[in-house]
């Protein structure tokens, strides 16, 4: 892999054990999700960004989300829209407030935001993590896939790839 490609944002695959697939006797008793992490910046001079937050990858997600608990270290990056936004997803429905435009930092490369939007909700309190919409990864990245997924003789996944994240020409 080229040293250059270092910097890239990436978002990587993780497996999950999942119970229920397993007492129900799936060929494939596991999950996968694609995880990263994102920082938030603050506008102006001081480029004062928050601290590490953990994002899931949502490709059904019509906005990226943040869980409304974060808001109290989170309010000095954040311009909520006054107005609620209700919105509904196959899982459940929920409401939160928007904020538009958001710079939104990868670790891979500090120095570049990109203007994210963020829904805040109390839909994600208690789970640990936000989410990232595809919509804000496409619009910004092309996604190349660096390795593959392989499995062990027993089927379980042993090498998992990892998503990568190469910035659109602007």
């Amino acid at each position: 892999m080229a040293k250059e490609s270092l910097r890239y944002p990436r978002i990587l695959v993780y497996l999950s054990s999942s119970p229920l697939l397993r007492e129900h006797a799936a060929d494939r008793p596991w999950t996968l999700y694609a995880a990263t992490a994102i920082r938030l910046a603050a506008g102006g001079r001081q480029r004062k960004q928050s601290s590490s937050l953990p994002v899931r990858l949502d490709t059904g997600a019509f906005v990226s989300a943040l869980p409304e608990e974060w808001l109290r270290f989170l309010h000095s990056f954040l311009l909520l829209d006054f107005d609620p936004v209700s919105f509904g997803t196959a899982a459940a429905r929920g409401s939160g407030r928007l904020a538009r435009g958001v710079r939104t930092v990868f670790p891979e490369d500090p120095d570049k935001a990109y203007a994210f939007d963020w829904l805040v909700t109390p839909g994600l309190n208690g789970r640990g993590y936000g989410l990232l919409a595809m919509r804000d990864i496409l619009t910004y990245f092309t996604i190349r896939t660096v390795g593959a997924l392989q499995r062990s003789p027993a089927g379980i996944p042993s090498t998992l790839p990892v998503l990568e994240l190469i910035p659109n020409r602007e």
